[in-house]
Order: C-alpha cells, then sequence, then structure tokens
C-alpha cells in the first residue's frame, strides 16, 4: 500500500484510500475499485510484528476491501 497517498483519515489511527485496477481474473472486463483501511495495531487493540525490516508492516494492518459501490466513500464502506 506504499503507493496510495491520499489518505482520508477517519479516526486517531484509522485512514481509508481508495485504488483502481484492472485485474485479470477470468470474466472481469472493467476495473474495480478497491477500499484499503490502514490500521495502527494499538488502535484496534492489536499489537503486530510482521517484519522488523518492514516498517510498514510493523505500524499498519491494512485490510482492503473490493466493492462494486461507485459512490460511498471509502471510509463509509469501511464502516459498514
Amino acid at each position: 500500500m506504499e503507493g496510495i497517498t491520499a489518505w482520508r483519515t477517519i479516526a486517531d489511527g484509522i485512514a481509508a484510500a481508495e485504488l483502481r485496477f484492472q485485474h485479470k481474473a477470468e470474466g472481469w472486463d472493467h476495473e474495480r475499485r478497491y477500499v484499503a483501511v490502514r490500521v495502527r495495531p494499538q488502535s484496534a487493540g492489536k499489537q503486530m510484528w510482521l517484519s522488523d525490516e518492514d516498517e510498514l508492516s510493523v505500524e499498519y494492518r491494512v485490510p482492503v476491501h473490493l466493492t462494486n459501490d461507485e459512490e460511498t466513500a471509502p471510509e463509509e464502506i469501511w464502516r459498514q
């Protein structure tokens, strides 16, 4: 998720962003919308250590939601 720069703050330690790309799955003929939410592990009450070398992995958990909802803001997708 390091290529995403337009994170929108939802709450302390939680931010959302969206990205779009053409996934090459069979039957997928158009771009898809992905909503990423980065959460500092402390915000969720969890401690996460994946790699000492990967700062982003240590600092954030980043679930990604695939949606066909084109109108709802990323933070609302996450809340749903």
